[in-house]
């Protein structure tokens, strides 16, 4: 399943334990998250965690 959902959309998907949730920064394919037993049946602020992985991905390469 590859949904595409608004910034701004509350909705909801069920995945497995394992499964790699990816998402496009700077037009690159990156990992966000992968999902683990205890995320399981939690809500996640995807908005929250793209905008996590960005800072991540802007130090790392500050520090190239």
């Amino acid at each position: 399943m590859n949904p595409n959902l608004s910034p701004m959309s509350n909705s909801g998907i069920d995945l497995k334990a394992g499964q790699e949730i990816f998402c496009k920064i700077d037009g690159r394919k990156v990992l966000l998250l992968t999902l683990t037993e205890d995320l399981r049946y939690q809500t996640l602020k995807v908005d929250e965690l793209i905008r996590d992985k960005r800072k991540e991905l802007k130090a790392a390469k500050k520090k190239k």
